[in-house]
């Protein structure tokens, strides 16, 4: 699994009776690459896949230590540019964290400030990529799967409620989770932690909707048309660079051909993958729309 996950840890390494590195277990294999951090604060373990390995996750300012997980993209910048801009801005902008706003991508941050004693864990704009977190006998503990959390030594009970919601429904709605003691960050926001104090100070929002433009200009259907498919065009392109190897799940449905059909032409070729039993609907629409632009090979599974 990748993500990151960690925990915090009193000024002797761990917390008495806690969970540490020595009693827990993080799954990974030969696609993952992992990352341990561990100093009097806190433990915080990053697993990337293998083509993040030449990633920075790491950073120190004067008092700050920066972690970042993820693909982040700012200012056009991917990849380590984009880490090295996005630590500036972190630093530029305790403790509101607004400049996040500005970051495109799935990511979260964990920000260590020394000197005021303080943790935060940022999740991005649209809380796609998930921050868990619960407090179990005074220690915080953080994680991107819910897997992380299922371990002796963490004592969790079923919420209800989950169940008859995913009855219900078939998923769960808001920020809540399958057990009472663990919380889903909520997107565009960031946990703080008081170290001194040993408790949480709060969730805070660094973006909100109503920050948006209010302005309603009228426009016509075929107007409102060609304007949702430029933005869509242009976050695509945005997101491909010339340099970067390029890949795509592909199947059948409207999703991921619209991004398909949206990446620009390219002087290198690139991977489809596509994902299903031989010959199935999926599989043959996929090879369709494969074959109307040059890629490099086409990969199908079970």
């Amino acid at each position: 699994m990748s993500g990151v996950f960690g925990f915090i840890n009193n000024r002797n390494g761990i917390v008495d009776k806690g969970i540490s590195l020595d009693n827990i277990s993080i799954d990974t294999n030969n696609f993952y690459k992992r990352y341990d951090f561990i100093n009097e604060y806190i433990t915080n373990v990053i697993i990337g896949f293998d083509f993040t390995e030449n990633y920075k996750f790491h950073y120190q300012i004067e008092s700050l230590e920066i972690w970042i997980y993820g693909d982040p993209l700012i200012d056009g910048y991917t990849g380590n540019k984009a880490l090295e801009k996005i630590t500036d801005m972190l630093f530029n902008s305790l403790p509101h964290f607004s400049s996040v706003a500005l970051i495109d991508g799935l990511f979260t941050i964990v920000v260590l400030d020394k000197s005021k004693q303080k943790l935060y864990i940022i999740g991005d704009r649209n809380g796609l990529s998930h921050v868990y977190y619960g407090v179990f006998n005074g220690q915080l503990i953080w994680g991107s799967e819910l897997r992380f959390f299922l371990n002796q030594n963490i004592k969790t009970t079923i919420r209800r409620q989950s169940i008859t919601t995913f009855l219900d429904l078939g998923y769960l709605i808001g920020d809540t989770t399958w057990f009472n003691e663990i919380q889903l960050l909520s997107p565009a926001s960031f946990l703080e932690w008081d170290l001194s104090k040993g408790q949480l100070d709060g969730i805070n929002e660094y973006w909100s909707h109503k920050s948006l433009d209010s302005k309603r200009d009228i426009k016509d259907e075929d107007k409102i048309v060609k304007d949702l498919a430029d933005l869509f065009s242009q976050a695509v392109k945005k997101r491909e660079g010339d340099e970067e190897r390029v890949g795509i799940t592909l199947s059948g449905g409207l999703d991921s051909r619209a991004i398909f059909a949206n990446i620009p032409k390219r002087n290198q070729e690139f991977i489809a993958i596509t994902r299903g039993i031989k010959d199935c609907g999926d599989i043959k629409i996929a090879s369709k729309v494969a074959k109307s632009v040059r890629i490099a090979s086409m990969y199908y599974g079970i």
